[in-house]
């Protein structure tokens, strides 16, 4: 059986490994959470394929605060123009669901809580989308 590289170094669950389905898909019997901006998550959605696929229980918890923000943020920092990091984001719940992910808008803690929980149990991916601008955290200076 040919078991591609990434798969093979996964079963192992090294700290550095970075790809949440990898490593779930190499310790099925942990628990993993993928938490990801909405900029580093339009770099990898074709990734939803291979865990659907898989039937792979991964809670993902998306940020979505419409920017590659920590690019921007330091850019404010420096006084510099803030160019090309305020992005179109698309339906992200829509996209998950037409890979056959489960997909929900965050409101609150006691719901991230209740859906984090469901989310392990299903055999898919759940898309758990929190935006910077929810009513949850009105008066945080959350951006």
């Amino acid at each position: 059986m040919v078991v591609p590289e990434r798969l093979r170094h996964a079963r192992k669950c090294p700290p550095r490994r970075h790809r949440s389905e990898d490593r779930k898909i190499g310790c099925p019997d942990r628990q993993v959470v993928a938490i990801v901006g909405d900029g580093s998550f339009l770099y990898t959605i074709e990734e939803l394929t291979s865990a659907v696929e898989n039937e792979v229980s991964l809670p993902i918890i998306l940020w979505n605060n419409r920017a590659y923000g920590e690019i921007r943020d330091a850019m404010i920092a420096s006084d510099i123009p803030t160019v090309g990091v305020d992005l179109y984001t698309p339906d992200f719940q829509m996209i998950a669901t037409g890979f056959g992910c489960h997909a929900v808008q965050i409101e609150s803690l006691e719901q991230l809580s209740r859906e984090l929980k469901d989310a392990f149990k299903r055999n898919r991916p759940t898309l758990l989308q929190i935006d910077n601008d929810a009513a949850m955290f009105s008066g945080a200076g959350v951006s």
